[in-house]
């Protein structure tokens, strides 16, 4: 639960981020963008479900990058009038596995990643 609210706010964040800063990510509106966001952390939230543990984390950290690559690519072009391109893509990506890097340290120093 504590991965999820803090991807449900993070990751949309990290997008709307991208849409202002970036001249190769432009979304058409916020909605489009924050709807990005929640596709980003729901499909984070499940990779750390059944990835991330004290031994997997440079692992889950990079798969969490390569996923977010993906669904930035080509979710965004789902969206009418939306523009991302493949730099403007990974740029994002990035972004979003440095934060994914400190998310995942916290989750395994607080216990949140262990499996029962």
């Amino acid at each position: 639960m504590t991965s999820l609210l803090m991807k449900l706010i993070i990751c949309p964040v990290a997008v709307l981020v991208a849409d202002m800063v970036l001249p190769n990510v432009n979304f058409d509106n916020v909605a489009q963008a924050l709807t990005l966001g929640f596709i980003l952390a729901v499909a984070g939230v499940v990779l750390e479900y059944f990835l991330l543990r004290r031994e997997t984390f440079w692992s889950s950290t990079i798969l969490d990058v390569g996923a977010s690559f993906v669904i930035i690519y080509f979710v965004a072009g789902l969206f009418p009038r939306a523009e991302v391109t493949f730099l403007g893509a990974a740029i994002t990506a990035v972004a979003i596995g440095v934060t994914e890097y400190f998310q995942h340290l916290y989750l395994i120093k607080h216990g949140f990643a262990e499996k029962v």
